[in-house]
């Protein structure tokens, strides 16, 4: 399979109150205002299974390893229900979060206490496989990664009306680490070999200060300047007056 005959899978990645969701919505619709046949999609959710594991995970508390044997099914669901279906009809799908928050959330971006180096290669090296075989060898064209400092984004999430989940109880020391591994993230870490032969991208992106239009933008432009890059992959364009 050549990669000339697919769409685009974008991500969207960092940490609550980085602004994630909002920009993966505004970039579905100003690609689309453009004419992109563009969808939106997110992790854990997107199609009824996902949803239903979002749901249990950030409702009741489980081991990490549950926890990422469920996120792990969520995106599986996910990528062979709709992901899949859409990049192969050429199609730009915007995915709010994917393999890089289960890596960090689930713990598998630190080496735990009482670990030794060959443990938590062991781990990280297991998390890998999972979410291979899950993900069917699919990986995205560009990952975004909002950056934002800890306490900027949790000052953010604390002034609007935000669900306590299992993730949120966990409180400040626990959410400054996580926005620190989105803020240290090289790519490799979680990204490997992939099926559609995709040349994949890691663009960190400055939110800690800037409009939203402007992080839009700039994730706006990069993926444009893919698409003039690969020239040859022809993004199937729907008529600006159709209506989704």
């Amino acid at each position: 399979m050549k990669k000339t005959n697919y769409g685009y899978f974008i991500v969207i990645e960092g940490c609550d109150g980085s602004g994630k969701t909002t920009v993966a919505k505004l970039l579905r619709d100003k690609l689309a205002e453009e004419g992109y046949d563009a969808y939106y999609t997110r992790e854990p959710g997107g199609t009824e299974v996902g949803n239903k594991i979002r749901d249990f995970v950030l409702h009741n508390k489980v081991s990490s390893t549950i926890a990422t044997l469920l996120f792990a099914a969520s995106m599986n669901a996910n990528i062979s229900e709709f992901i899949k279906p859409a990049v192969e009809q050429k199609k730009i799908v915007i995915c709010d979060r994917f393999v890089r928050s289960t890596y960090i959330y689930q713990g598998f971006s630190k080496q735990n206490p009482g670990e030794n180096a060959y443990q938590y290669a062991h781990r990280t090296s297991t998390f890998n496989e999972i979410e291979r075989y899950a993900c069917e060898n699919i990986i995205p064209d560009i990952e975004f990664i909002l950056d934002v400092k800890p306490r900027i984004a949790w000052d953010r999430t604390h002034t609007r009306n935000i669900e306590i989940d299992v993730f949120e109880a966990e409180g400040y020391k626990a959410f400054e680490e996580r926005a620190k591994a989105y803020l240290n993230a090289m790519g490799d870490e979680v990204y490997y070999g992939n099926a559609y032969e995709l040349t994949y991208e890691l663009h960190h992106v400055d939110a800690n200060y800037a409009g939203i239009d402007s992080v839009v933008n700039e994730c706006y432009k990069h993926i444009i300047n893919r698409i003039d890059q690969d020239n040859k992959i022809k993004i199937t364009k729907r008529d600006k007056t159709d209506k989704k």
